[in-house]
C-alpha cells in the first residue's frame, strides 16, 4: 500500500506544504492603514488589499474583528430614468457598469426588476 504525503505526514508529524498556515502576523502600520482606508470611499477593498499585499477576505476578517465599518452606498441611480433606460436596452453590461459605477449585480437585479414589473402590468 502506497502512503500519500498527508499519510507519512501523520504518521511522523511532519507538516506537509498544503498543510502550513500561510497567515503573517498584522504590522501596526498595515492596521493603521486598513483603519484610515476601509471607512473611506475612496478605497476600494482590492486597491486595501493590493497595497498591503494581502487577500480581499482577510481584509474583510480584520476589518470585522476590529469592527470597522465600510461606508455606505448610496444607490441614487437605481432610480434615475436614464438608469433604467440604460438597463432597459440591450447595451453591453460592461459599458452600463462603468458609465454608472454599479456592479453586474446590480445591473442584473435592474433588469429583473423591469421584467417582474412588465409581467405584472
Amino acid at each position: 500500500m502506497q502512503l500519500t504525503k498527508h499519510d507519512k505526514a501523520k504518521l511522523t508529524g511532519e507538516a506537509v506544504p498544503s498543510m502550513l498556515s500561510t497567515y503573517e502576523p498584522w504590522e501596526d502600520y498595515e492596521l493603521t492603514f486598513l483603519c484610515e482606508t476601509y471607512p473611506s470611499k475612496d478605497w476600494s477593498v482590492l486597491q486595501i488589499a493590493q497595497k498591503l499585499d494581502r487577500s480581499i477576505n482577510g481584509i474583510h476578517q480584520k476589518a470585522f474583528a476590529l469592527e470597522i465599518k465600510r461606508p455606505n452606498r448610496t444607490f441614487a441611480h437605481r432610480h434615475s430614468p436614464d438608469f433604467i433606460v440604460d438597463i432597459k436596452t440591450d447595451q453591453r453590461i460592461n459599458t452600463i457598469i462603468a458609465k454608472w459605477g454599479c456592479s453586474k449585480a446590480e445591473v442584473d437585479r435592474g433588469r429583473a426588476r423591469l421584467r417582474a414589473m412588465e409581467a405584472a402590468a
